[in-house]
C-alpha cells in the first residue's frame, strides 16, 4: 500500500475493502483501473472463489500496483472475508496510511465516482460523522435502476429493522460504506452474527448519531447477486432477531 503524504489529500486517503466471491464475470478491470481515484486504494477481499477470480484480480493488480489482493482460504459470507481482510490490513500496519477505510460492491453497481461525493457531502454538510453510508434514494436529478420487488421488499425490511431494532436508516443495505480510522476497528475488529445484513451490527457498533446516509447519484442493479430474495428471507428475519437479542438486551429495547 503507498504512503502519502495525508495532509496534501483535501479528504484524506481511503482504503477500500472489496468482497470478491466467484466474481470473474462480474469484475470490471478496466473500471477498476480507470475510475478509482489517486488517493484511493483497494484491497480485494478473496471469499474463497473458486473460478478465475483471482486470475482477473492479477490483471487489475498488474496496472495498479498500489491494490492488494487478500485471500480467504475457504468461502465465510460477505461480512467475514470484509473483517477477516480488516484484520490482515492491520496485522500488516496498513491502515495508519488511511483517514476512511470502507467497503465496496465488486460489481460497481455504485461507481467509484461516488468516493468524492461521499467525502464532499461529508466535509461540508457534516463534518462530525465518521460512518458514511450509500443511500439509494430515487429523486431526480439521480439515476437509480432498481427492480420494483427489491425496492418495496427493501422497504418492508427498513420498517422491520426500525421496529425491532431501532434503526431508522433509509437503505442500511447499499454495498458503499465508508468509515473514518477512529471507529475503524469498532466497525470490523469481531466477527459478525449476520453474513447478509451485518451492515446492521454496524450501526449498532458504531452508534446511530455517527452515521450520515448519503444519497448516491448513481446505482445499477447488476445481475447475478448472490443473494436469493425468496430462499434467503427468513434467514434475514431470524437474523433480526439474533441482532436484536445479542446488541439489545430487554433494558435497551423500545
Amino acid at each position: 500500500m503507498s504512503n502519502s503524504n495525508l495532509t496534501d489529500l483535501p479528504y484524506g486517503k481511503v482504503l477500500l475493502i472489496v468482497p470478491c466471491h466467484n466474481e470473474e464475470l462480474r469484475i470490471r478491470v478496466d473500471a477498476f483501473v480507470a475510475e478509482t481515484p489517486a488517493y484511493v486504494d483497494i484491497l480485494f477481499a478473496n471469499d474463497g472463489s473458486t473460478d478465475q477470480t483471482l486470475k482477473v484480480l492479477g490483471k487489475v493488480i498488474e496496472k495498479r500496483p498500489s491494490f492488494r489482493v487478500f485471500s480467504a482460504p475457504r468461502n465465510g459470507g460477505k461480512a467475514k472475508v470484509i473483517q477477516l481482510a480488516f484484520l490482515e490490513a492491520e496485522r500488516l500496519d496498513w491502515l495508519k496510511s488511511y483517514d476512511w477505510i470502507g467497503f465496496w460492491d465488486a460489481d460497481l453497481a455504485t461507481p467509484l465516482s461516488e468516493i468524492e461525493n461521499f467525502l464532499k457531502y461529508q466535509k461540508l454538510f457534516s463534518p462530525n460523522s465518521l460512518a458514511l453510508f450509500g443511500c439509494r434514494l430515487s429523486r431526480y436529478g439521480a439515476k437509480i435502476e432498481r427492480s420494483t420487488l427489491r425496492h418495496y421488499l427493501s422497504r418492508i425490511f427498513v420498517t422491520f429493522t426500525d421496529f425491532l431494532l431501532g434503526i431508522k436508516a433509509y437503505d442500511s443495505q447499499c454495498g458503499a460504506k465508508l468509515f473514518h480510522r477512529s471507529i475503524a476497528r469498532q466497525a470490523f475488529g469481531e466477527s459478525y452474527i449476520s453474513k447478509w445484513i451485518f451492515d446492521l451490527e454496524i450501526i449498532l457498533r458504531v452508534g446511530a448519531e455517527n452515521v450520515l446516509e448519503i444519497p448516491v447519484f448513481n446505482w445499477m442493479e447488476i445481475p447475478g447477486s448472490k443473494m436469493r430474495i425468496g430462499r434467503e428471507s427468513f434467514r434475514v428475519l431470524n437474523d433480526i432477531f439474533k441482532i436484536r437479542s445479542h446488541y439489545l438486551p430487554s433494558s435497551k429495547r423500545k
